[in-house]
């Protein structure tokens, strides 16, 4: 048995990471919709700037421990 999740990647931490490891966990893949620009105009956040490099600061750093998908939505 394996796992794999399917996430935005706001939240996905090398703890979260290392949490799920002992269940498994075989890979991430994490979505965005298109290029920093569309993505932050459509995933918004109440308050705050755009998601996309928050995102991506978190697939660099869970990198090295899982493996990761990248899929994205094109417009």
């Amino acid at each position: 048995m394996s796992l794999s999740i399917i996430t935005n990647g706001l939240l996905l931490t090398p703890d979260v990471v290392g949490r799920l490891l002992p269940f498994a966990l075989s890979g991430v893949k994490v979505t965005l919709d298109g290029d920093r620009e569309t993505h932050n105009r459509l995933r918004p956040l109440r308050g705050r700037p755009g998601t996309f490099d928050k995102i991506m600061e978190n697939v660099r750093r869970v990198s090295p421990v899982i493996p990761l998908t990248i899929g994205v939505s094109v417009f």
